[in-house]
């Protein structure tokens, strides 16, 4: 059962003082007998609605604990919350709960999120990533509305997703921290090249599953000449698009 607010507090009060009994009461207000009579017996007892001051279950840890638990977490994001449980005694000598040091984290703004897959960069390739969205951040929409994006990705479809979480807060996704970074390599897969537009010019455009290896040769005929070439034909204006994998910057391509 729900409990009374303010108001109907002080409208429960006026109808006991009113004359009317407990049970007329409970029903004009829709709750239990007993909660309008616990409402009379702490009038009489401590001449106040509110509750009497209870007696809550402590912390468990300390404030410095859980500074502690924040901080290495901090320096591990994908520290699971049950490692620290098994090494740190709170009060008393007693073993915290996995529980426990999730409600920590959580209390400081961490919350537990699958991590961002990257591939692996270096400081130099995080240096050149930044320096070009810089130079291009002053781009019009207009620009940017012309520009084929494309890229080919190999899904692989027989090992495990490999789902892990780490504990972050809201705006740190791409933060390095936070990155998983990921060797795409090794077993059964499907090489498939897509590239997309504005919704306004082009939509999603074509994907393509390649059944070959890419490398300079299939790239050209399988995915620019078949595709690229006879739509940038018919739409001049556009910018196209493509990473700095082998197959792009070959001297064949």
């Amino acid at each position: 059962m729900p409990r009374l607010s303010e108001v109907d507090l002080h409208r429960a009060l006026g109808l006991l003082q009113a004359g009317l009994p407990i049970s007329e009461v409970s029903l004009r207000m829709n709750v239990n007998r007993t909660t309008i009579f616990r409402l009379r017996q702490r009038l009489h007892e401590t001449h106040t609605m509110s509750d009497r001051p209870r007696t809550w279950r402590p912390r468990c840890t300390t404030q410095r604990q859980d500074r502690d638990l924040v901080r290495n977490n901090m320096n591990n994001r994908f520290l699971s919350a049950s490692a620290p449980s098994r090494h740190t005694r709170g009060r008393n000598n007693q073993r915290i709960s996995a529980n426990t040091v999730r409600r920590r984290l959580s209390t400081s703004g961490l919350r537990p999120r699958r991590p961002y897959i990257g591939p692996i960069l270096t400081q130099r390739h995080r240096h050149q990533r930044t320096l070009w969205a810089e130079e291009h951040a002053a781009w019009y929409r207009i620009q940017w509305r012309g520009v084929v994006f494309s890229h080919e990705s190999r899904f692989c479809i027989d090992h495990a997703d490999g789902r892990v979480r780490l504990w972050r807060r809201s705006g740190e996704r791409n933060q390095a921290h936070c990155v998983r970074e990921h060797d795409r390599w090794g077993g059964a897969s499907l090489m498939m090249w897509g590239a997309v537009l504005s919704l306004t010019m082009m939509g999603l455009g074509q994907f393509f599953h390649s059944r070959r290896a890419i490398n300079a040769q299939t790239y050209v005929q399988d995915m620019l000449q078949a595709h690229v070439v006879p739509y940038t034909a018919m739409h001049r204006n556009i910018v196209f698009q493509q990473d700095n994998a082998k197959a792009h910057t070959a001297r064949y391509t």
